[in-house]
């Protein structure tokens, strides 16, 4: 009698165990998915490399600017994050009520602190240190249009350790200074490992340098502190700069790194830097 309840015991908390574990998951998957739901990402502990932010939309996409962490006194923009299909802006986005029309001025790059003062902008703007993969996916039609001395623009404003890959971006149109299409400035800070870009493609993108003055403009970025390029495809793309300060296919400068496997096709911009 004893080992058959003994039996049956085991059989109930076999059949019982199942289920407990199952609710824990669910109640994982739900935490994540409010979290993910949530207006900003500020003090996020819930993405890694093998968990990230599925990017499905602009406003997710314009919400990577709020996944912010403080180090040693300064905010930087760090998270992972994967896009999970191609991402399009449309002329209206752009237009008064628009979704991106911020007075005038298009798409505000994730980080810029919309202030025109170069030394401000490094006192307080917010660097991508994150991880973003594009998964081969496009960001198309984006459009930045920002007054003489509005520096660092782009998809990103600065970057400064973060990794980028598997990425194409397509049709952007930026009348700005010191612009490049993903990022304005590629920064060298001691505390973060060079940044790393890769297979990025290009299409179709335009850039216009306004000032005269120095803050000149590169095709993939304005400039580039250090940090690694490899596998970069520019196509049908041209730069257009009102600077002494020449522009170039990658950057209108760069002071340390290693570029590799470049590829470019119908430009219309001065040489590689």
């Amino acid at each position: 009698m004893k080992r058959k309840m003994k039996f049956v015991i085991f059989i109930c908390l076999s059949m019982l165990m199942p289920k407990v574990m199952i609710h824990a998951e669910e109640t994982l998957t739900n935490e994540a998915e409010a979290f993910s739901l949530a207006e900003d990402w500020q003090d996020c502990n819930q993405c890694d490399e093998n968990h990230p932010h599925q990017i499905t939309t602009l406003k997710e996409l314009d919400k990577i600017r709020t996944h912010t962490i403080e180090i040693n006194g300064s905010t930087y923009i760090n998270g992972y994050f994967t896009l999970s299909n191609d991402l399009i802006f449309t002329d209206s986005d752009f237009e008064e009520d628009g979704l991106f029309y911020n007075d005038g001025r298009g798409w505000t790059p994730i980080g810029h602190n919309n202030k025109s003062n170069a030394g401000v902008y490094f006192a307080d703007s917010s660097k991508f240190i994150g991880y973003l993969d594009g998964s081969g996916y496009t960001i198309e039609g984006l459009k930045i249009k920002r007054e003489n001395g509005y520096w660092y623009n782009g998809l990103f404003a600065g970057i400064a350790g973060g990794v980028i890959k598997n990425l194409v971006l397509k049709n952007f149109d930026i009348h700005a200074d010191g612009a490049g299409v993903l990022c304005g400035q590629v920064f060298d800070i001691d505390d973060f490992a060079p940044t790393a870009v890769s297979n990025i493609r290009i299409e179709n993108c335009n850039i216009e340098n306004l000032s005269t003055a120095a803050k000149p403009s590169g095709l993939l970025i304005g400039a580039i502190n250090s940090g690694n390029f490899d596998e970069i495809m520019i196509e049908n793309s041209s730069l257009i700069t009102h600077s002494s300060w020449r522009g170039s296919f990658i950057a209108s400068e760069m002071h340390k790194g290693n570029i590799t496997n470049v590829t470019v096709s119908l430009y219309a911009f001065p040489p590689i830097c």
